[in-house]
């Protein structure tokens, strides 16, 4: 990358910001941390990540201002580079845009990235993308997005199943509303065309019901759609319909019951003990096998859960301590359909669990937050992985839901002890390290640790 486009990649930040909290940030891990406390439930949500707007960060503008928060950095993790900008608007305290790009020099070394490696390279960078961008309307009741990005749908943290935060981002409308104890939301987008010229597709509606305080029980529906040249499905614009009902009454764009999949899920959270202790769960079903003829010929439910607790030691003054245990187990056919097509995954990659399906984990760690300005996670995970799991070969079609072993074919055992440390030396220069050893199929124990850190430049606006 020459120095000219350097400067033009970092100069236009000072024009086009954002109002997602990208995951890399301090303030993003932050408030995931707190989520184990009883900081800020009131905005607790099983339809999605933490926003700006919910955090009301900034609360001394004047509404009738346009005003912007931009910041350009580099972040380094071992031997992984990115440079990257960051915005953020807001006008008349509704109206948002966002934008969050990244120029790396290894793809493979940052989750969710799903930019495409070019044959040659500039100073070392040799791949860019857009991980974050739109524009928006949020208000106390109603907010409509149109953009870049990605959802996380369920309870608790780093257990969702179908949609996460480490997923590949994609371009999508978003539609939710907020009627104080009730909340709704609505998306649609486009994951990708492939050479073949399929076009694939997400829409995803979920409710929940909150009391703001202790509790958030929500259900959801997600669908993959995919087609030949297939346009996008007026069928499914309606954020209140369903997709069976659609489906089975031939209201799509393509006729039949076998160009889309679906999955539906229920998720709870909760804090019990005077708050101290927080319970998590969800529970998804994928194909439901009702009929007796299936019954008796051995079939069974395409399903998944996952269940998380977490216990806070300490809670005062800025400075929080919890341990928390996590299981995960995703069946050996969820999240396959009968035309590999309609799997969930982006990119080749899985847009839930990160390992996709056919396994389970069991994690068991310790987060401490100190004086908002060190951040500390330790934990132990067991996994254990079939040979059917969605990673191996992302778009194989699954049609046969006869009761196995699970999970299934020659296993795969994967046992980790991981450290990592945040340390921010300065509002904007953070120090990190970390060490990770994995011990796969009772072999040797591989050893890796990386040092790093992130530093950036912010310049704000009021207009």
């Amino acid at each position: 990358m020459n120095r000219f486009l350097i400067k033009i990649f970092f100069i236009s930040f000072y024009f086009v910001n954002s109002q997602e909290i990208p995951n890399e940030f301090f303030l993003f891990i932050k408030q995931k941390i707190n989520f184990d406390s009883r900081k800020n439930w009131k905005n607790l949500t099983t339809l999605g990540s933490p926003r700006y707007q919910d955090l009301k960060i900034d609360k001394n503008y004047k509404k009738d201002s346009l005003y912007i928060k931009t910041r350009y950095g580099l972040f380094k993790k071992g031997n992984n580079i990115a440079l990257y900008g960051y915005g953020n608007f807001i006008y008349q305290e509704y109206l948002y845009g966002y934008l969050y790009p990244r120029i790396v020099n290894n793809p493979e070394g940052f989750k969710r990235y799903s930019g495409i490696p070019r044959d040659i390279s500039r100073n070392g960078f040799s791949s860019g993308e857009t991980d974050l961008s739109g524009i928006g309307f949020q208000n106390n009741w109603l907010t409509f997005q149109l953009g870049r990005g990605r959802e996380s749908w369920g309870a608790g943290n780093n257990i969702q199943l179908a949609l996460s935060e480490n997923a590949p981002s994609y371009d999508y409308i978003m539609l939710g509303s907020n009627y104080g104890k009730i909340r709704v939301k609505y998306i649609h987008g486009f994951l990708e065309s492939n050479i073949e010229k399929i076009n694939r597709y997400i829409t995803a509606r979920g409710l929940e019901w909150t009391n703001r305080e202790n509790l958030v029980i929500g259900i959801s529906e997600t669908v993959i759609y995919s087609g030949l040249n297939r346009p996008i499905d007026f069928g499914y614009l309606n954020p209140i319909s369903t997709h069976l009902e659609i489906e089975l009454n031939n209201r799509l764009n393509v006729i039949g019951d076998g160009n889309s999949n679906a999955v539906w899920q229920i998720s709870l959270d909760t804090r019990l003990l005077k708050n101290k202790l927080r319970l998590s769960l969800n529970f998804l079903i994928d194909e439901f096998v009702i009929d007796k003829i299936q019954i008796d010929q051995g079939k069974e439910h395409g399903k998944a859960y996952s269940f998380r607790s977490s216990y806070t030691i300490l809670d005062f003054d800025k400075t929080f301590l919890s341990i928390y245990h996590h299981h995960i187990n995703v069946g050996t056919p969820t999240f396959r359909h009968g035309d590999g097509y309609n799997n969930f995954v982006q990119r080749g990659k899985p847009l839930g669990w990160e390992f996709g399906s056919d396994g389970f984990e069991n994690t068991m760690g310790l987060n401490l937050l100190l004086k908002d300005k060190i951040i500390l996670d330790f934990k132990i995970r067991g996994i254990i992985l079939g040979e059917g799991r969605i990673l191996i070969n992302p778009y194989k079609r699954y049609a046969d839901y006869q009761k196995d072993i699970f999970p299934s074919g020659v296993l795969e055992k994967r046992n980790q002890l991981s450290f990592d440390f945040i340390y921010w030396w300065k509002k904007n220069i953070s120090i990190s390290s970390g060490l990770n050893l994995r011990k796969l199929d009772n072999k040797s124990i591989n050893i890796n640790n990386y040092f790093g850190f992130d530093i950036y430049f912010p310049k704000n606006f009021i207009i």
